[in-house]
C-alpha cells in the first residue's frame, strides 16, 4: 500500500489532488433536485461517446450539418416532432 500511495504522489502530488476535488465540489449545484443537476446527470455517461469529437477543431457549418442529420433522423423516428403551425 505504501508503494501505490508514493507511486500516486510522483503522479499528483496530494495538494494538487486536494484543490482539483475542492474546485470541482464548489463547480456543483448545492441542490441535487434542480433542473441543472438533472440535466448533468442524463448528459453525463454520453460524455464517454462525445469525448473522442472534443479534441477535433471545431466547425461551425459541419456542426450545423450534423445537427440538421440528427434533427432529420429523430422526425422521421418520431422522437421529436414539429407542432403545426398556426398562423
Amino acid at each position: 500500500m505504501a508503494a501505490l500511495c508514493a507511486a500516486s504522489e510522483e503522479v499528483a502530488p496530494r495538494a494538487a489532488v486536494m484543490t482539483a476535488a475542492a474546485t470541482a465540489v464548489s463547480l456543483l449545484p448545492e441542490d441535487e433536485g434542480s433542473a441543472e443537476a438533472v440535466m448533468r446527470a442524463v448528459l453525463a455517461p454520453r460524455y464517454t461517446t462525445v469525448r473522442p469529437f472534443l479534441s477535433l477543431p471545431r466547425n461551425r457549418d459541419a456542426y450545423a450539418v450534423c445537427a440538421l442529420e440528427q434533427l432529420h433522423r429523430a422526425l422521421n423516428n418520431r422522437d421529436v416532432f414539429a407542432s403545426p403551425s398556426h398562423r
